[in-house]
């Protein structure tokens, strides 16, 4: 069982899952930029997403907070990103728990996760 208050644990998790990477690229064959749009919505989406839940957690607003994290989990397992949607799922959980505060302390490490994985997105599927 992962120890989601341990975010080393969450490492155990591919970033993008490799098997749904590949259902993509085959899905998009024919158009690969297509592909490449879809991730590049995916980056520019989780960034706005991850700016309201800074904004929501500043200001009290946890119904908006809530909101957020549940859209970006969706978006996340919707395309493979594994470790971020294994953090947002854990996220989601307390949110439905009504422990926003324990879900909002997550907020640095899905940002960190973030970043690693838009730096492996722009390298492994934009090639930046």
């Amino acid at each position: 069982m992962i120890d989601y208050s341990n975010p080393t644990q969450l490492l155990a998790f591919p970033q993008i899952n490799p098997e749904s990477l590949e259902k993509l690229r085959i899905s998009t064959v024919t158009q690969p930029q297509l592909l490449k749009d879809i991730f590049n919505s995916y980056v520019m989406d989780s960034r706005e997403l991850l700016q309201e839940m800074r904004e929501h957690s500043a200001n009290g607003n946890m119904t908006g907070f809530y909101a957020a994290v549940h859209s970006l989990k969706g978006l996340a397992g919707t395309i493979g990103c594994t470790r971020m949607f294994q953090l947002l799922k854990w996220m989601d959980s307390l949110n439905k728990e009504e422990h926003f505060a324990d879900s909002a302390a997550k907020l640095e490490d899905l940002e960190q996760i973030f970043l690693d994985l838009e730096r492996e997105i722009n390298l492994q599927i934009l090639n930046k």
